[in-house]
């Protein structure tokens, strides 16, 4: 799979947007001085006036400041948790492949050279291997739930079902319910209905393989 790349952080153009707004502020103050400067030179009957007109100006830019920057912080943490977000799920499913590499067996039971069989727990001949598969699919889920908090525009929808239809068998066993107990029911239900699909999918063409079988012999 190709590698994905992460959005610019939101929070750059929000802080531009803070930098030109502190940019006005600053001006209006720089204004507000000279116009202090002037009305102390021209009229100094009036400055005691002028002063107060200032300090109301002041507390209210004061005022605008604090919100401002309130607003950019807030920016920038949400921005940091939204890359953190991607990191760790890009990590994780990066490991996820390197497991699956080092486990063919495992990582697609719809075209293992053994056999799967989920009612005794064995792969083949082996209850161990079979244990094995189900440690590695709490990982799958894992992976898969994380990646599904992304933006859907990065693309990784169809890797999702994908990965998750290699074990349609297997989650639609009572046994796997106790898995997926532990998910979040939103994505309890996306996987069941994933699994739902590919049986179907796995099912239809299932038969649409078997005339063909008949007509090769």
């Amino acid at each position: 799979m190709t590698e994905k790349t992460i959005s610019p952080n939101p929070g750059a153009t929000l802080g531009g947007f803070m930098i030109f707004g502190l940019g006005v502020v600053a001006t209006a103050v720089i204004i507000w001085v000279g116009y202090l400067g002037y009305a102390w030179y021209s009229n100094n009957t009036s400055i005691q006036g002028t002063a107060a007109n200032i300090a109301q100006v002041v507390s209210i830019l004061s005022i605008i400041i604090a919100f401002a920057a309130l607003v950019y912080a807030k920016g920038q943490i949400e921005a940091a948790r939204e890359l953190q977000r991607r990191t760790y799920a890009r990590d994780i499913y990066r490991d996820y492949l390197k497991v699956a590499f080092e486990n063919p067996i495992l990582a697609d039971p719809t075209d293992s050279l053994q056999e799967f069989n989920y009612k005794e727990l064995k792969i083949g001949s082996s209850r161990e291997l079979f244990a094995k598969y189900e440690w590695y699919l709490s990982f799958v889920l894992e992976a898969c739930e994380q990646l599904r908090r992304l933006p859907a525009d990065e693309g990784w929808e169809d890797t999702v079902r994908f990965q998750i239809g290699y074990h349609y068998e297997w989650l639609l066993t009572v046994r796997a319910a106790n898995y997926l107990e532990q998910c979040p029911e939103e994505f309890r239900e996306y996987v069941l209905k994933v699994a739902r699909e590919k049986k179907t999918e796995m099912e239809t063409k299932s038969f649409a393989d078997g005339p063909a079988r008949m007509d090769q012999k």
